[in-house]
């Protein structure tokens, strides 16, 4: 009896082996492919102001990890927490903190709303889900444009900016319905990059549901802060490659 539970679980183990290694398959093919649910993004969500007069997200631990050197595969079997540490900085580190500040200045003065982490690197956009989708759908409004144009605009050029978007949800529904809803939300914002962006390959969508409220689901106000996209803007390739040469 313990012989065959074993080797059911080995079975099991298998398979999901198997599963794993053709999610990643598809997405490295189709360049953005699926998406799935991981830990929670903001853990972290202590701030302090910074010179861009943006707010700080607290910093997570970055691995040693060659900056943008990853291969495509890898950038999409990564999970959120992962894609937002890398690539990792050097001696580029300065140059790319002052684009991305002047970035985010630039966004701040066209009234987006707009964070930083990793000491600066990287810039956080918050863009209410009721800007973008009428209530508990998932098709865009025909004004939504407006709200995604100007990161459409960052990607311009192949692997220069690695685009994380997150789709969140309040906790009104089921667990399955928070996550289905954002599950469609996002993958209906990431099909309106693909079709206005000149470089999408690198914009990579998360769903988190209900999982990662911003505050108490317990008013109207702070279910409206909770229903939100978070669009992540990271260093990629070419920025780091173009700060070693003193080209930002």
């Amino acid at each position: 009896m313990k012989k065959q539970i074993f080797l059911l679980i080995l079975l099991l183990v298998g398979l999901c082996i198997t599963v794993s290694a053709d999610n990643v398959f598809r997405r490295a093919a189709s360049k953005v492919g699926d998406f799935f649910k991981y830990e929670n993004p903001s853990a972290n969500d202590s701030t302090n102001n910074v010179s861009t007069n943006a707010p700080e997200k607290a910093d997570n631990p970055i691995r040693d990890v060659a900056a943008g050197n990853e291969s495509l595969e890898e950038i999409y079997g990564k999970t959120f927490s992962e894609n937002l540490r890398y690539p990792k900085l050097g001696g580029q580190r300065a140059k790319i903190k002052d684009y991305q500040r002047t970035q985010a200045r630039k966004l701040i003065s066209a009234g987006e709303k707009i964070e930083t982490t990793r000491g600066g690197e990287v810039i956080i956009a918050t863009i209410a889900c009721s800007d973008l989708f009428f209530a508990n759908e998932a098709t865009l409004k025909p004004n939504a444009v407006k709200r995604l144009r100007p990161y459409a605009g960052l990607m311009n050029e192949e692997d220069f900016y690695r685009m994380l978007v997150v789709a969140h949800s309040d906790n009104t529904g089921s667990e399955d319905y928070t996550y289905d809803l954002t599950s469609r939300r996002v993958v209906a914002i990431l099909d309106w990059f693909k079709a206005n962006a000149k470089a999408s390959d690198l914009i990579i969508p998360y769903a988190f549901g209900a999982s990662s409220p911003l505050a108490p689901n317990n008013s109207v106000d702070n279910r409206e802060r909770n229903r939100r996209i978070e669009i992540y803007l990271v260093p990629g390739k070419e920025m780091i490659s173009r700060a070693s040469k003193s080209q930002l």
